[in-house]
């Protein structure tokens, strides 16, 4: 990758479709749904506080959320099918392909509510197509060839009704 020199970029683009959630970012152990194949091929150890999209290495993130709420929140993110998005803004907009972007975009995944709906979590991953050949996600892995990047961002409901963000998780690669 080619130095940044600080520069932000001054257009964000997002891919206009949004993709699966990490399936352990919310509870990376056995949730009961599984089939024998995925069972066995599924590694037999999990080790939570190794695996950087794990959210509960936080003490603060980890007292917020029950065991039960944070397999419900897994079991409702799987659930989640990718679907087509629209944005457009001063500084961002939808695209349907990241072939020519020259360096940064965005992939995004559906927000996740708790099931008291009082809490929502966004995840995205930043791409830089620097030096780095392009691979579509629909091509399928490995399409982080040129990841950059991962974001997730936690927001809690207020009493008038609009969120809060409560905690920002940037992993830098």
């Amino acid at each position: 990758m080619s130095s940044m020199d600080n520069i932000q970029p001054e257009h964000i683009y997002v891919l206009d479709k949004t993709r699966d959630w990490p399936a352990g970012i919310f509870w990376s152990g056995w949730t009961g749904d599984e089939t024998l194949l995925e069972i066995m091929t599924q590694p037999g150890e999990v080790h939570e506080s190794y695996d950087p999209d794990y959210l509960y290495r936080d003490p603060l993130i980890f007292r917020l959320f029950s065991a039960k709420e944070r397999l419900a929140l897994r079991k409702r993110a799987g659930a989640i099918n990718p679907d087509k998005i629209s944005l457009k803004g001063k500084n961002y907009s939808t695209i349907s392909s990241a072939k020519d972007i020259k360096r940064f975009y965005v992939i995004t995944r559906e927000p996740v509510f708790t099931s008291d709906g009082h809490y929502a979590f966004m995840y995205f991953e930043t791409f830089d197509n620097d030096n780095e050949p392009f691979i579509s996600p629909d091509e399928g892995p490995p399409y982080d060839s040129g990841l950059f990047g991962m974001t997730t961002i936690i927001f809690k409901k207020q009493p008038d009704q609009s969120w809060k963000k409560i905690k920002l998780i940037n992993q830098l690669l």
